[in-house]
């Protein structure tokens, strides 16, 4: 039974150092950009939020009967 648990084990072991293999330079550039892409989308995303709720509060004070933009 033990031999069969350390066998598992050493198995289990070898997979896991196999998976985590570094990364190669490309790989490393392409996470790089996705993450770029990403933090850009998410500062579009924020800004564009910021102007709609501008347009709506300019909206409500002009005193509009519809607010949304």
């Amino acid at each position: 039974m033990f031999h069969k648990l350390l066998i598992l084990t050493i198995v289990s072991f070898s997979i896991f150092i196999a998976a985590c293999e570094p990364d190669t330079p490309a790989e490393r550039i392409a996470d790089s950009v996705e993450e770029a892409g990403d933090s850009l989308r998410d500062s579009a995303d924020d800004i564009g939020n910021e102007v709609e709720d501008a347009c709506e509060e300019i909206k409500e004070e002009a005193g509009a009967k519809d607010s949304n933009c």
